[in-house]
């Protein structure tokens, strides 16, 4: 019998690689990894199953573990190949309490700003989206014209990046 924390571990592969095979062909919605299988989950996998000619059923079974293994190999090359592109899709909201690879960079990126700009108190990356992380956002979007909701949606994304990038290229920073 598996422990929590394998079933967890086998559920964070499942997704890692699921999110890969989003990224390479978009047919199905792109998760982020978080070692639970909820809805979100349950949904790639059905929209994995139904584009394979899979019994969609939403459960990873043998048959479904591999097909999605054998994927996951091929879309891991095609991945590879393209440009970074962190933010998901265009109507993706990150909120309070996501634990995901988007909220380090995010948090990242908030870090640097706390330096140069000295707007808000300094962020640390954990890569979850805690009160500290909200709050900043909630202020960055008031300093930037968008509604101050502490909701991270492809706009407010696209403003942080671009103050970030406009610190990052200045030669004053850093030195």
């Amino acid at each position: 019998m598996l422990s929590a924390n394998d079933r967890r571990s086998e559920i964070l592969e499942l997704q890692n690689m699921l999110r890969i095979i989003s990224q390479a062909d978009g047919s199905i919605p792109l998760i982020n990894p978080d070692g639970i299988f909820g809805q979100a989950t349950e949904n790639a996998v059905l929209a994995f199953q139904k584009n394979l000619g899979l019994p969609p059923n939403g459960i990873v079974d043998f048959m479904t573990w591999d097909a999605i293994f054998r994927a996951y190999m091929n879309a891991s090359r095609i991945v590879s190949l393209r440009s970074i592109q962190p933010f998901p899709a265009g109507n993706y909201e990150i909120r309070p309490d996501e634990r995901s690879d988007i909220v380090y960079i995010i948090q990242f990126m908030l870090s640097a700003l706390s330096v140069a700009l000295d707007i808000f108190d300094d962020i640390e990356p954990t890569g979850v989206y805690d009160k500290k992380t909200e709050n900043a956002i909630t202020e960055f979007q008031k300093l930037n014209g968008l509604t101050p909701n502490g909701i991270i949606d492809r706009n407010t994304w696209d403003a942080l990046a671009r103050q970030y990038n406009q610190i990052a290229e200045n030669s004053l920073y850093g030195d």
